[in-house]
């Protein structure tokens, strides 16, 4: 990630994060609460798993070399995707 070709970016990078992070969240709630785990185990876990794995940066280069994602997207998507893994704690 170039930090400095970011910064004009920034909002859209932190819009994509939180697009990320909240999108994840509900599916995982959604999931788990309908095999009937309890809301605050299902919340919890939800959060957990929120962050974007260093495995989106094998499939994104891949991507990338197919051409199927710009380049210029994937430097937006790569930011979003180390957002989240810096405001995770674990």
């Amino acid at each position: 990630v170039s930090p400095v070709s970011l910064v004009p970016s920034l909002p859209i990078v932190a819009g994509l994060a939180v697009a990320i992070v909240v999108g994840k969240c509900a599916g995982t709630l959604v999931a788990l609460r309908l095999t009937g785990v309890s809301w605050r185990i299902a919340a919890t876990a939800a959060l957990a798993l929120a962050q974007v794995g260093e495995f989106s940066f094998v499939l994104g280069r891949q991507a990338v070399a197919q051409g199927t994602i710009a380049p210029g997207a994937w430097q937006l998507l790569l930011g979003a995707s180390v957002l989240t893994m810096m405001a995770t704690p674990w």
